[in-house]
Order: structure tokens, then sequence, then C-alpha cells
């Protein structure tokens, strides 16, 4: 059962806001945090999603919204409530996920005639906090079709959790761990024709670069046997999400003819099925040196590789 910090009989400290009935308000959700999966709902009221990520998509309704951190979500909310009511707006950080001394953030909506001073006795939805993964990525369909490049450079890539020579936990791509060199950018060196062929022709093993030259297209097998999630998100782009799960994947991609489009979505831990895993596509359409980071505050600097593409 979840507790609530309680206001007692004082509220002026809540952020208040205001709903009138049969009104349809939209609202855009983001997890600007640096570690929590955050649970958003409002009480009695049902969330209609019309877009992640700003990318538009065939309306939802749902109850409970999952954000892992740097994702975005648009909602439609009806304001179905008589004129008198007072309820919670909720995000429910999960402690299954990340480690929290207040997991629970409260809002209050009053109705047109609901008194200012009211304490809301609203009752939550029940939250499923038993997975660090996002809702199915198959509830997104885009509302604009658009199918993957049958024709894409495959790479598989492992995430995995480890100790260096000083004894500091590190996250590795490949067994590499990214650092990166203020002084030296890789964008920079790429700009630089005296140093763009040996970056890329001779990567230093700790700047993950993965070079897809004319490649369309780039496919990303996310392997991750550890404990830990990983939002991913990819810089200047948005790629599809072909497919999620635990074990070893069957090849099978949602929606083949128009699978899901994000820029952030996670990586779950892995479970007692097997590892997680995430396959992504992305369409080399935006040349540069681009990020693909998890997003977690403490974490990024370890999993973050650069993209390098090339017009086609």
């Amino acid at each position: 059962m979840l507790t609530y910090p309680s206001f007692d009989s004082d509220i002026s400290q809540a952020e208040v806001f205001q709903f009138y009935t049969g009104k349809v308000y939209k609202l855009r959700l983001m997890n600007a945090g640096a570690e929590g999966l955050q649970r958003f709902s409002i009480d009695s009221h049902t969330l209609t999603v019309v877009a992640n990520d700003f990318v538009p998509i065939v309306p939802y309704d749902t109850e409970v919204i999952t954000l892992g951190v740097g994702q975005r979500m648009d909602v439609h909310v009806k304001a179905t409530g008589s004129p008198s009511d007072s309820v919670w707006m909720r995000s429910d950080i999960s402690t299954l996920c990340a480690g929290t001394l207040q997991p629970h953030a409260l809002a209050v909506i009053h109705y047109s005639e609901a008194q200012n001073s009211t304490i809301p006795a609203s009752v939550g939805y029940s939250i499923d906090d038993t997975s660090c993964a996002n809702d199915a990525a198959a509830k997104s369909i885009p509302y604009e079709p658009k199918m993957p490049p049958s024709s894409f450079a495959s790479t598989t890539l492992n995430t995995t959790l480890g100790v260096n020579s000083t004894g500091n936990a590190l996250f590795f791509v490949n067994g590499s761990s990214f650092k990166g060199d203020y002084n030296s950018p890789v964008l920079l060196n790429l700009a630089n024709s005296s140093s763009a062929s040996s970056l890329l022709s001779s990567p230093p093993s700790d700047l993950n670069i993965l070079n897809y030259n004319n490649d369309a297209a780039m496919r990303l097998i996310l392997i991750n046997p550890s404990g830990a999630s990983h939002p991913m998100h990819l810089h200047g782009h948005d790629f599809y999400i072909l497919a999620e799960g635990f074990g070893e994947w069957n090849g099978k991609i949602i929606n083949a003819q128009n699978p899901p489009r994000k820029d952030t979505h996670v990586l779950p831990n892995a479970t007692s099925e097997g590892p997680a895993y995430l396959v992504v596509e992305i369409d080399a359409d935006n040349p540069g040196a681009w990020a693909f980071h998890c997003h977690i505050a403490w974490s990024e600097l370890s999993l973050i590789f650069s993209l390098y593409t090339l017009a086609v």
C-alpha cells in the first residue's frame, strides 16, 4: 500500500490546478529527474496518450503513465468530475527501480466550485511496480505511418556492469566504458579533415565510436544481463522500436509496417526469464556524431557512444 505525505489541514504548499467539468486538458509530461522511473496518474481520471517524445500516435487510454528519465508524453485528460470535486494528481517514483527518500509527489486539482482549502479525499489507482520497463511499446502506433529501411547495418551491444582497476563500478558497452575528452571532442575532430580519417579508421576504444559510413540505417540490438535498467536516449534522431523483451530475440518486429518511434525508451533489467533486450533501428538521415546513452545522470557517461552518419 502506498503511503503519501500528509498535508494535515493545510494544502497551501501544494501545486494547484483548476479543471472545469466537461473540458479536455492537454498535459505535456516529462521526467526531468536524475534516476527515478515515474508513474503519473490523476485519481478517477483516464489519461489519453497522444504523443511520445513529440511523435504523434494513435491515441490510447490508460490510468497510469510510466516515464523513464528524459521521456516525454503528451496526454489528454477529460474533466469528468463534478464542479465541486477535488482530486489528487500523483507522481510516484518506483521504489523497485531507484533508491529514493521520498517516492511520492502530490498536486491538487480543484474543480471550478471546489473550496481552495479542500484536501482531496480521492483514492489513487493501484500501481504495478513489479517491472522497471516502460509501458509496452506496441501500444504506441505512430499517427503518420513510416516503415524502417530494409537495408541496414546491424550491431549487437552488450551492456554490462563491472569494476575498473581502481575499484569503481562502471557500466560498459561491449567491454568498453566511455571516456570523453573535453579538450578533444569527437564532433570537432570529425569536422577537422586532418583528424577525421584517423579517428574513424582507428578510433580509441574508450570513445565507443560506431562508424556507419553510407549505410541507409543502423540496427542496434541492446542486451542487458544486469540488474539495472537503462532509459536509452538518442540525440539527433528518433528510432524505430523493433522489439523488446527478455531472453533471446526471435526476430519478430513490433508492427513491422509502422513500428513505434521515440528518442528514449527503457532497456529493462534482466529477470528470471533472462537478459533484457531492446532492438532499435535508426535512419541515417542526419549526418554527425550523435550520442546514444543511458539518461540516468550518474551512469550516462559510461554508456554513451557516438554514431557517425553520412547523408545517403
